[in-house]
């Protein structure tokens, strides 16, 4: 090989190691990988590590109501409220809240005025006593009411408004004591079953003889 041949190999060769510095020092600047070389002169292509998200499999569940006495309207004791609840808007004068046959008789007759009202709840009073669970949706309270029965007023004949807040205002309380049967709605709240508003009929109205 001549001398000028062989020179221009050597700078060849000084181009391309040249050249490949650059590369190196490039990749480096740019926080890329280079690849090392391994045991054969070849290099080692790094492997893409990728992360697999697992899917969230958490259930909620909701408890629905058990079914217990203890956990539907407050067991026999929110119907003991419930009942309490009911006589005291009653002694406040509001008679009509209890919708017992004859108390809604009396009020579609346009008899229940406040003059009327006022006579029937003097001397009210009531204590309540043991309340019961007789099943997942009733029990029972027992209550006694001191009251004036406004049906031996109302039976005296065609009587006015006037007429028949006078004659009650006559009449003496009687004290009456019952078991009120109470039951849960569907919004599990606690109301007299209708055998509870006959027993709150006996205590407050008494008999209609019409």
């Amino acid at each position: 090989m001549n001398e000028a041949r062989q020179g221009r190999h050597l700078l060849k060769g000084a181009v391309y190691s040249a050249l490949a510095f650059g590369l190196a020092i490039s990749l480096g600047a740019c926080g890329a990988p280079v690849p090392e070389p391994v045991g054969d002169g070849e290099t080692e292509v790094p492997e893409e590590v990728t992360q697999t998200t697992e899917p969230d499999t958490t259930i909620t569940s909701q408890t629905a109501p058990s079914g217990s006495q203890s956990t539907l309207g407050g067991g026999a004791e929110g119907a003991k409220q419930a009942l309490d609840a009911e006589l005291m808007l009653f002694q406040r004068g509001d008679v009509d809240e209890i919708d017992t046959p004859t108390i809604d008789q009396m009020d579609d007759q346009d008899l229940l005025t406040p003059a009327v009202a006022q006579a029937w709840v003097d001397g009210f009073s009531y204590t309540l006593g043991d309340a019961t669970e007789t099943s997942q949706t009733t029990a029972t309270v027992d209550v006694t009411i001191t009251c004036k029965k406004i049906g031996e007023a109302y039976n005296q004949g065609s009587l006015t408004p006037g007429q028949l807040a006078e004659a009650t205002m006559q009449l003496k309380p009687q004290t009456t004591q019952v078991s009120v049967e109470m039951m849960l709605d569907d919004d599990y709240e606690w109301e007299p079953t209708a055998s509870g508003l006959e027993a709150l009929n006996s205590a407050l109205v008494g008999t209609l003889a019409r």
